[in-house]
């Protein structure tokens, strides 16, 4: 019977225990368990935050990057436009040219143009016309047309004139040209 007994016994401890775990897990680590949950859900959320926060702060280092390219592209432009006084080197550029290439350059005619504004508004930028006549043979005005264009400052060709002499084989060349410089 004392047999019976522990059985028993051991059967009501081994259910207590049962309930004791059971009543641990309901109330202990399934609790723990959702906590974890939402904190790892929590993590998962704040990582994608940081991640599109990161890919914003990447957007915006390429458009700072962009705006510094542009203002460097700004000032290296402003370096081919001349201030003011600094106008007559043109015309010196071009003389020079002339007799490089060996052409004829009998005649310079200087206008004033239009006057005209920078994006910022706060630099004035004005063209003056140049008008040009030069008398050499098809290679030389050639040579001094290809040099002409890689003048270190910005300038527009307006028109080009071309005109043969088939007998002599000296062509007269009119060029028109607006030179900008700022006010």
């Amino acid at each position: 019977m004392h047999q019976i007994l522990t059985d028993k016994k051991n059967i009501i401890l081994t259910i207590a225990l049962v309930i004791i775990v059971a009543l641990s897990f309901i109330l202990i680590i399934h609790p723990m368990s959702n906590n974890l949950k939402k904190t790892y859900q929590d993590y998962i959320d704040k990582k994608a935050e940081l991640d599109a926060t990161e890919e914003k702060f990447q957007s915006l280092k390429k458009l700072e990057n962009i705006q510094e390219d542009i203002i460097n592209a700004n000032q290296n432009f402003l370096k081919f436009i001349p201030n003011e006084q600094e106008t007559e080197d043109i015309m010196v550029s071009l003389d020079a040219l002339a007799r490089e290439t060996s052409n004829n350059l009998p005649d310079f005619s200087v206008k004033d143009g239009d006057k005209k504004k920078n994006i910022k508004g706060t630099t004035r930028f004005s063209k003056k016309n140049i008008e040009i006549s030069l008398t050499g043979n098809f290679d030389t005005v050639l040579d001094f047309i290809q040099k002409a264009e890689n003048l270190q400052r910005f300038n527009q060709i307006n028109s080009l004139n071309l005109s043969a002499d088939s007998s002599t084989g000296i062509i007269d060349l009119g060029l028109s040209l607006y030179t900008f410089y700022k006010k």
